[in-house]
This record gives C-alpha cells, sequence and structure tokens, in this order.
C-alpha cells in the first residue's frame, strides 16, 4: 500500500470507502489538535496567568473565611465562647473550595485534560486539607 499525502493508506486499494475512513482532523506532526489559531492546542502560560489572575480575587475572601474557621473551631474571635466545630467545618469547606477554584480554572484554561489534572486537584484539596488539620492541632 502506499501513503497518499494525508499519510493514510491508499482508499482506492485498501477498500476503504472514503466516508468510513478515519480522518487526521488537523493533526500535527507532534500529536496536537487544532487549527491556526491555537484551537486544541494546550497553553500552560495562559492557563498559569488565569489561576494568578483567580487566586488575586479569591485570596482575601479565602483568608477571612479561614479566620472564620478558627474562629469556630476555638470558640475565640474577639472574646472567647463556646466552640463549635460545624461553624468552623463550614468556613473551612468554603475556604477550601475558594483554594482549589484558581487549580480548577487554570487547568481548564490551559486545557489540560481530566485524567492528567484530576491528581494534581486531588493531591491540592489533600494538601489544603492536611494544612487545615495541623492548623487546628497547633491553634
Amino acid at each position: 500500500m502506499r501513503a497518499d499525502d494525508k499519510g493514510w493508506p491508499d482508499r482506492a486499494n485498501s477498500g476503504i470507502d472514503a466516508a468510513e475512513a478515519p480522518r487526521n482532523h488537523g493533526a500535527s506532526a507532534h500529536g496536537r489538535s487544532g487549527d491556526a489559531n491555537g484551537g486544541g492546542y494546550r497553553r500552560p502560560w495562559l492557563g498559569v496567568l488565569a489561576a494568578v489572575g483567580v487566586f488575586a480575587l479569591v485570596a482575601v475572601p479565602a483568608g477571612w473565611f479561614a479566620i472564620f474557621a478558627i474562629a469556630g473551631f476555638t470558640g475565640c474571635f474577639i472574646e472567647c465562647a463556646q466552640p463549635e466545630p460545624g461553624t468552623g467545618v463550614l468556613w473551612a469547606s468554603l475556604a477550601t473550595v475558594l483554594l482549589v477554584l484558581p487549580v480548577v480554572v487554570g487547568l481548564i484554561v490551559a486545557r489540560v485534560p481530566l485524567r492528567r489534572g484530576l491528581p494534581w486537584l486531588i493531591g491540592l484539596v489533600a494538601a489544603v486539607a492536611l494544612g487545615g488539620i495541623l492548623a487546628q492541632r497547633i491553634i
């Protein structure tokens, strides 16, 4: 079989109908797919910039939520009272969601496939949870 100019076997001699033959869909020699304006290509630097931008937006609210979580767990903010662990868990959960949001946005903008980005996301959530547990033990 001889290859035509698209890298596929000669369709006339292979018995494959042109409608049934697999298509290249613009894949380059590097295995990337997309058109000339970057559709389908990974954009790691744009993903990092998007993550930093979203982090700049959520850093202060996440910090306040973390303070409220500590106040809920310890019972002390301006003055001490009865600790309320349920309130602390609520605020800690909200702070975790806000701290994971920049990573999710960065992965989506960078067009990282879910099978490659999900382990990093799970690791980040575990690290934030471990940090919260350690902070609770220290405080």
